[in-house]
């Protein structure tokens, strides 16, 4: 009788020391996941800042593409003005008319008169 009762008292001890281990275990998973689920989230706020930063740089960079090619364009229609009247010195009749209304040049014989401006705003 003594056997069984020692081989019981055995059971109940290595009973007892699986149920502990089993505790650790469970205590151990559990403190695994938890730190699996922070460390998860922490990489999706990562990311999420990431992206959103950069969609600021994204719109930033793509306004100042449109400023710049809002200057091209200015520059362009600045440069073919230009030309337009570079062109047009080399006329002499435009030349001749362009000094005369600027410089108030005269041909022999002729008068200039100044008139008022017919602008209802010059006078203000």
């Amino acid at each position: 009788m003594q056997l069984n009762s020692e081989f019981k008292q055995d059971i109940r001890a290595s009973e007892s020391l699986n149920n502990k281990r089993d505790s650790y275990h469970a205590r151990i998973h559990r403190r695994r996941r938890k730190m699996l689920r922070w460390m998860t989230v922490a990489f999706l706020v990562v990311c999420g800042l990431t992206i959103g930063y950069r969609m600021v740089q994204y719109k930033i960079v793509k306004q100042q593409i449109a400023e710049v090619n809002q200057t091209v364009a200015k520059a362009k229609q600045t440069n073919l003005e230009l030309k337009q009247q570079v062109t047009s010195l080399h006329d002499s009749t435009y030349l001749q008319q362009l000094i005369r209304e600027k410089y108030m040049y005269t041909k022999d014989g002729e008068q200039v008169y100044n008139l008022p401006a017919t602008d209802p705003d010059a006078n203000k």
